[in-house]
């Protein structure tokens, strides 16, 4: 009888203690969801350019934490079409230095504060030309959008 209440007592305990290690792991999950919501900022530059039939945004880090790939892009066309991109690829991630731009070579994969991303999209995949509208979205959640002119002599973010 005693061993019996000894193998529940003992059944209880882990169960209580796994349990309440599950709740402190996600609560350590929510936690470090919110700080890098909270400290993310992204601007999206209003000019694009067309080159190789391709569509090309810009997009700077200028939060404070670092941003993780994959990103969604949203754009509206000019017949306000939504076109949902998800996953989208960066073509190429560049530093401004005070002689002008270079490309990352350090910490390569991810958006630190301060850099820029280019992004190509197929302008085949746009729907009605042309785009008038785009929304970049983090894992977390967090957005920049902005309204798009065509620009013949794009220059990057400043």
């Amino acid at each position: 009888m005693i061993v019996l209440l000894l193998v529940a007592g003992y059944v209880i305990v882990d169960g209580i203690v796994n349990t309440s290690e599950r709740l402190i792991k996600a609560h350590y999950d929510a936690s470090a969801g919110i700080s890098d919501h909270l400290g993310t900022d992204l601007r999206l530059n209003s000019s694009y350019l067309v080159k190789n039939e391709y569509l090309w945004l810009y997009v700077k880090n200028v939060g404070r934490t670092s941003i993780t790939y994959p990103l969604d892009l949203l754009v509206i066309d000019a017949a306000d079409y939504p076109k949902y991109f998800r996953n989208v690829d960066r073509s190429q991630e560049y530093i401004e230095t005070e002689s002008g731009l270079d490309f990352n070579t350090i910490n390569q994969g991810v958006l630190d504060p301060g850099e820029t991303v280019s992004i190509a999209i197929p302008v085949s995949e746009i729907p009605t030309w042309p785009p008038r509208w785009a929304e970049l979205i983090t894992k977390y959640g967090v957005t920049s959008s902005v309204y798009l002119l065509p620009e013949n002599n794009l220059t990057p973010l400043s």
